[in-house]
């Protein structure tokens, strides 16, 4: 934290657990069926990740967000590089704080190739390096072109 004072960085807790408290089970507007729920913030951050699946508008920024975070991430100063770790970073954990449920390989094969990867055979897929028309060559030459 010493290192993030230095630019001049304040940092303070925020209890999640604390505020989804008070935000439902405290508060008299919020629904029942928030207020009866155990775990909200499973409950809230499940609610959130599928209404981003089914809108194609918000999932789309969703995955450019994770990717340029991602992206950022891996720009911090080196002096931060031992608090910003991106080999220490949890990929997946940090995907589903952008609301998505899909593994970050395959938000990346998304934003990157679009929806059509999915036609590809799931073995070209795992190959690392190819691009998406070389992979569409290579599974065309199975089927007898050569």
């Amino acid at each position: 934290l010493e290192k993030l004072r230095v630019f001049g960085v304040e940092l303070g807790t925020l209890d999640f657990e604390q505020i989804v408290q008070r935000a439902l089970v405290e508060n008299e507007d919020a629904p029942d069926l928030l207020r009866k729920v155990k775990e909200a913030p499973a409950f809230l951050n499940g609610q959130l990740a599928h209404f981003v699946e089914a809108n194609d508008g918000l999932l789309k920024l969703a995955r450019q967000a994770y990717l340029a975070s991602t992206r950022a991430y891996q720009t911090f100063p080196r002096e931060l590089k031992s608090i910003f770790n991106v080999k220490a970073l949890h990929t997946g954990h940090f995907a589903s704080s952008f609301a998505l449920k899909e593994p970050p390989k395959k938000v990346q094969q998304v934003v990157q190739y679009g929806e059509d990867h999915r036609k590809i055979s799931s073995k070209w897929k795992k190959m690392p390096g190819m691009r998406l028309k070389e992979m569409s060559q290579k599974s065309g030459k199975g089927k007898g072109d050569g």
